[in-house]
């Protein structure tokens, strides 16, 4: 019999995505944002418009900027108490540009908790 499925999403879950952002921003453009400024829309909390956020969004995903995400300090042993009685897998909104950097990052932080990884390229 098959495990039931727990999936699990990756920014500000298993990385602490936000307050990366809100550094890279910081030290791109000279803002003092924190991560209470950050938004999910970032033409918002940089308020910048379109073009310019395109730029950015797609220097960040083809950088290796997701690289350098922190994980969360307690996501692996919750994980790992978990992987016994469930099957885990990773559903991520990312860019599929920053697949190779994502898959990376996750084979270097939580290698052997997931069975799959599924991009779902809404921001593709």
């Amino acid at each position: 019999m098959s495990k039931p499925i727990i999936a699990v999403d990756l920014d500000d879950v298993l990385a602490d995505s936000a307050i990366d952002f809100v550094e890279y921003g910081n030290k791109k453009w000279g803002t003092n944002l924190t991560i209470e400024s950050y938004d999910e829309d970032w033409s918002t909390m940089w308020q910048m418009d379109h073009q310019t956020l395109r730029e950015m969004s797609n220097h960040w995903h083809t950088t290796g900027q997701n690289l350098k995400h922190r994980p969360k300090t307690d996501a692996l042993d919750a994980l790992t108490r978990l992987r016994d009685r469930f099957s885990l897998i990773i559903l991520t909104s990312r860019r599929i540009e920053s697949q190779k950097d994502t898959i990376e990052w996750i084979n270097l932080h939580f290698k052997g908790v997931f069975d799959d990884i599924v991009f779902c390229g809404i921001w593709d």
